[in-house]
């Protein structure tokens, strides 16, 4: 059985997944001429973890090598259509929806959902050749730092307008707006044309887990071995156990910090960090910024040294360590630590 490893866990809508579970195939192989076929997508308390084969991620790589090797215009012709796609998106994170009519809403949902899922291919592009130094000779990296700073945050533009738009859709039942992150695509678009509103039942299942992968779709109590093995894959958590009080990941920035731990499973709970906190989190997105602020250092479960975490520590000059993959899960509230992301070490102490 083939294995699966994890790109990432996010905290993102079931439209934006939706997005870009059309964007890692069809549109990929659109733009790129490259699609990611298998890309799993299962939400759990902590977030939604997005998991491939590493088979596909070496395919995806030797293919953009061989194609900017050999056409020096390949990045530049796609890298326009994202900067006018970015543009296309912030016009309509400046739209006043609050008065519009439902058609109205809907246009703009589905203008939305297609910006989103056409910006995936490059974004995906730009990220992994920003940790490809060896290849300045093919790429200009100013133009891909460009990219990647213009870039940043596409996502959760997108669910903010997501979010605006159901706000109008659910007119005024506050208690609602809980559901947002796991309402889809179409469902949002029968409330806004035919005011219906999707089964509580089923949306307090998704709330607990669900599954996608290529428009196919399960919710409720799932274990994730057991539905991956349907489509032949298996995926082998780390397991959770400290090695003399020490855990290790991958340095995104030097330095040494002592503190305690606060551990985040979501953006709700980033209120409790306080001045000289540890930062302990699966990954970050552009909503932890002001907790980075104030933190002695951060610990991610994922991430590789252009994911966000890495690229803002390092803007902060704050110690940074990644890619722990058990830190959220034998760390907890009030465990006082020594991060020493010189070394890419976090060690309990009394």
């Amino acid at each position: 059985m083939e294995k699966l490893f994890s790109i990432s866990i996010i905290d993102f809508s079931l439209i934006i997944l939706e997005s870009w579970d059309t964007g890692y195939f069809n549109e990929m192989r659109r733009q790129l001429n490259f699609g990611f076929p298998r890309v799993f997508f299962f939400r759990t308390k902590a977030g939604v973890n997005i998991m491939r084969p590493e088979k596909d991620q070496r395919s995806f790589e030797k293919y953009i090598l061989r194609e900017i090797k050999s056409d020096p215009k390949y990045l530049s012709i796609r890298l326009k259509k994202i900067f006018r796609y970015l543009d296309e998106l912030n016009k309509s994170k400046k739209k006043k929806l609050k008065k519009a009519s439902s058609k109205d809403l809907w246009n703009c949902a589905q203008k939305t959902f297609k910006i989103i899922y056409k910006i995936l291919p490059m974004y995906v592009v730009v990220y992994w050749l920003l940790s490809r130094s060896y290849l300045r000779e093919y790429v200009d990296y100013k133009e891909m730092e460009k990219a990647r700073v213009r870039s940043e945050g596409y996502y959760d533009i997108g669910d903010k307008i997501f979010k605006k738009i159901f706000k109008s859709a659910i007119a005024g039942r506050k208690q609602l707006l809980n559901y947002f992150k796991v309402i889809k695509f179409e469902e949002l678009k029968k409330l806004l044309l035919k005011k219906q509103f999707p089964k509580l039942s089923e949306l307090r299942k998704r709330k607990i887990n669900y599954f996608l992968f290529k428009n196919n779709f399960l919710s409720g109590k799932l274990e994730l071995d057991r539905t991956l093995k349907r489509y032949g894959f298996k995926y082998q958590s780390p397991k959770p156990t400290l090695e003399d009080s020490v855990i290790y990941g991958q340095t995104a920035t030097r330095g040494k910090a002592k503190g305690h731990v606060k551990v985040i499973l979501g953006k709700d709970e980033l209120k409790k960090i306080r001045k000289g906190d540890v930062l302990v989190t699966a990954t970050t997105s552009p909503d932890f910024i002001p907790a980075m602020k104030i933190s002695a250092a951060i610990v991610t479960d994922y991430g590789g040294i252009v994911c966000h975490a890495a690229i803002v520590s390092r803007e902060l000059r704050v110690p940074c360590i990644i890619g722990t993959k058990i830190a959220t899960k034998v760390l907890k509230d009030g465990d006082r630590v020594e991060v020493d992301a010189t070394k890419g070490i976090v060690k309990k102490i009394k």
